[in-house]
């Protein structure tokens, strides 16, 4: 559903769009600045706003009140690091970010939008399973959020299913049989619970997207046993040790191993961005880039989240100067140029990725993968 408000949001355009966009302290001794930060940043919206469409307008008009609706709606006491609001003729809509954003008040014929993508690119479902010597609970999980699946398979409950019928034991035994009928009886139970283990295993592929991450949770030996038998080795990002009956606990816990394995992504594609350098398979610098873009040869672009940079733009928007050209009649002046770029390359079926700030100096912040390689020695 996230997905979907996001899309509708980077799809809107030719209305008078309002995007305010804001960090929020989550401190309690300093959240008390939040609605402060936010009214100076509905003031300048405003503003912007009054100069941009000065003429009266009934549909117009009833932005600002929308806007106005949409932030008393807030909830101050449940904010995460930052805020979106969204207003258009046709959407009012409030984005919660769990992520650092900076302050940007925006008022055009689209929305903002980096942002937005960012936050898309880090929608990350994953699947939970907890294990215990008697039950397997699925959760679906987004960010902290859990969702038990629960229908006909799961849970599974062991005892229900699975419980080891005691034979019937003659009024005369020895010692030693009784020892020898606990010994059969510890390994039928063990036989039974590795098959208890393995319909959970078998079940996944029904329940767990083929790329989604999952995540273990149980006792050290529950967890050994299923390492032992299962074929989802390779979607297990983290492993959890210990019962927790409380779904805050366990989705904390979990979305510690899954913010480490958005940061390996990361890496692994900062590591991948080099070797693609090495054999001339990368635009590099928003010149080249815009250029890759524009010609429909850049695969994915990647930028850094709020890596802005002004450039003039040729008037037909193929060409991109970082200086301020000689025959500047024929470019028009941009103040952000990746906020073109990113919709260029979105409407060329590209890909957008984003790294943290920072980390792409070597390369000036942006690159674009190339769908071929530019050097005529590669594609013989």
């Amino acid at each position: 559903m996230l997905n979907q408000g996001i899309e509708q949001l980077l799809e809107e355009s030719g209305a008078p769009c309002i995007s305010v966009i804001l960090p929020m302290q989550r401190l309690s001794r300093n959240r008390a600045n939040n609605p402060e930060v936010l009214n100076n940043a509905l003031s300048l919206a405003k503003n912007f706003f009054f100069i941009s469409y000065s003429q009266p307008n009934k549909e117009i008009d009833g932005v600002i009140k929308k806007l106005d609706d949409l932030a008393e709606s807030i909830d101050f006491t449940h904010l995460e690091d930052g805020i979106g609001l969204y207003v258009s003729p046709n959407i009012s809509k409030l984005v919660i970010f769990p992520f650092p954003v900076i302050e940007k008040v925006k008022v055009g014929n689209t929305f903002e939008i980096r942002d937005l993508l960012y936050y898309q690119n880090t929608i990350l479902d994953y699947s939970i399973l907890s294990i215990s010597k008697r039950h397997i609970h699925l959760y679906d999980a987004h960010e902290k959020k859990l969702t038990e699946v629960k229908n006909k398979e799961f849970p599974i409950n062991y005892e229900e299913t699975y419980e080891y019928a005691r034979p019937t034991i003659g009024t005369s035994f020895s010692n030693s049989s009784l020892k020898g009928f606990e010994r059969d009886k510890s390994v039928i139970e063990e036989i039974r619970l590795v098959d208890f283990l393995r319909i959970a295993d078998d079940l996944l592929d029904k329940y767990i997207g083929k790329d989604s991450p999952l995540i273990i949770s149980g006792g050290k030996k529950e967890i050994a046993d299923y390492m032992q038998i299962t074929n989802n080795a390779k979607r297990i990002i983290g492993k959890i040790t210990g019962n927790y009956n409380i779904d805050k606990q366990l989705a904390n816990l979990a979305w510690n191993y899954v913010h480490d394995y958005l940061t390996h992504q990361n890496q692994l594609l900062l590591e991948n961005i080099r070797e693609l350098f090495g054999v001339e398979m990368l635009a590099v610098g928003l010149e080249d880039v815009w250029k890759a873009a524009t010609e429909g040869k850049g695969l994915e672009l990647i930028v850094e989240k709020d890596f802005e940079r002004s450039a003039y733009i040729s008037k037909d928007s193929y060409n991109l100067k970082l200086k301020k050209p000689i025959d500047n009649t024929s470019y028009k002046f941009v103040g952000d140029a990746i906020e073109s770029l990113i919709k260029i390359t979105r409407e060329k079926k590209g890909k957008i990725s984003f790294v943290d700030n920072g980390e792409m100096n070597e390369f000036d912040g942006i690159v674009m993968k190339l769908r071929y390689n530019n050097n005529p020695i590669y594609n013989k």
